[in-house]
């Protein structure tokens, strides 16, 4: 085997490790190293694309593991997202980066996130990176499930800060309007702008909201009807 099919694997058994340890500085050091590094590997065939694999893999894992250590590198995250070119370079990382952001930006997860300028600069991190792609929707192909996850990235940090909400109103607004002027085929349009509307309607109730925009409790079935009579209320 060449050192560029040996890499990856030895990558996967090192993360299995530090995750298998689970000490939260080691989770912390190795987030922010994967965040500073996966931008910068050998561009030699098949490598960079096994090394994405092993990394979006393992992202999920880490940070569930040691939230703080998401927002403890808040700068490098920031960072990270706000560099458009990544999402192109390594798409399901940067997908479950935006996901975590959503997920464990929260104050049950982290003390961090009692700070309102730390969930800000986060919403507005993530609100800037989804316009920059709806403008590229026309030029290339884009994709149509990061949108909802940032989308939903969005309503959850805004159920937590109320504050925003009028803000992510408004940022739904212009994302429903972009996707409706697209080219895309209906079916893929309404993708989006099925999401986007429930959304909407959620944060409209905000006291429900933050107990509906939660990992564990959005597939309830319970729940999930209440979205549906909400929505169906919007629309009435």
């Amino acid at each position: 085997m060449t050192c560029s099919e040996v890499t990856p694997l030895l990558i996967d058994v090192f993360l299995s490790a530090v995750e298998h340890q689970g000490n939260p500085h080691s989770l912390a050091e190795v987030l922010i190293t994967m965040l500073r590094k996966v931008n910068k590997l050998y561009n030699v065939d098949g490598y960079p694309a096994a090394v994405y694999k092993i990394l979006s893999k393992h992202l999920r894992q880490i940070v569930q593991l040691c939230p703080d250590g998401l927002l403890t590198n808040e700068n490098a995250v920031s960072t990270y997202l706000s560099i458009l070119d990544n999402c192109d370079t390594a798409l399901d990382f940067y997908t479950h980066l935006v996901w975590a952001v959503g997920e464990l930006a929260s104050s049950t997860k982290s003390a961090h996130c009692n700070n309102y300028d730390v969930m800000t600069r986060l919403y507005e991190t993530v609100e800037s990176a989804l316009y920059e792609i709806l403008g590229k929707l026309s030029s290339k192909c884009v994709s149509l499930k990061l949108i909802n996850i940032m989308a939903a990235t969005l309503a959850k940090l805004a159920s937590r800060c109320e504050d925003l909400i009028p803000r992510v109103m408004l940022c739904f607004h212009k994302v429903s309007t972009g996707i409706s002027n697209t080219g895309l085929p209906t079916v893929d349009k309404q993708i989006v702008l099925s999401r986007v509307d429930e959304l909407a309607c959620i944060l409209r109730n905000p006291t429900i909201a933050a107990s509906v925009l939660t990992s564990s409790r959005e597939e309830d079935p319970a729940l999930s009807a209440v979205v549906r009579v909400l929505t169906q209320l919007a629309h009435s």
